[in-house]
């Protein structure tokens, strides 16, 4: 399955629930199933595509997803816009 099979997948999910707000489809954290499964389905391909597999845990997809921005922000090579200066690292 591709990245645009699962968006695709994703909207028509949304659609079946769409007088609801993403605050009441997620009340509690009991997404309806459908929405669950085509978000799981996302993240597989996802994964796969980045490392060539899934992740082993939610650490792991936080280190490698944010691994380029640390290297960017170690580098110095990351300059920050005039309007969010006040949010650069000193």
């Amino acid at each position: 399955m591709r990245c645009r099979a699962c968006a695709e997948d994703i909207l028509l999910a949304r659609e079946a629930h769409f007088t609801a707000t993403i605050d009441n489809l997620d009340a509690a954290g009991r997404l309806p199933g459908n929405l669950r499964a085509a978000h799981a389905r996302n993240d597989e391909v996802l994964e796969r595509v980045y490392i060539g597999r899934r992740f082993r845990n939610d650490t792991e997809r936080l280190e490698k997803v944010l691994e380029p921005y640390t290297k960017m922000v170690g580098s110095g090579t990351v300059t920050w816009p005039h309007w969010v200066a006040w949010a650069a690292p000193a």
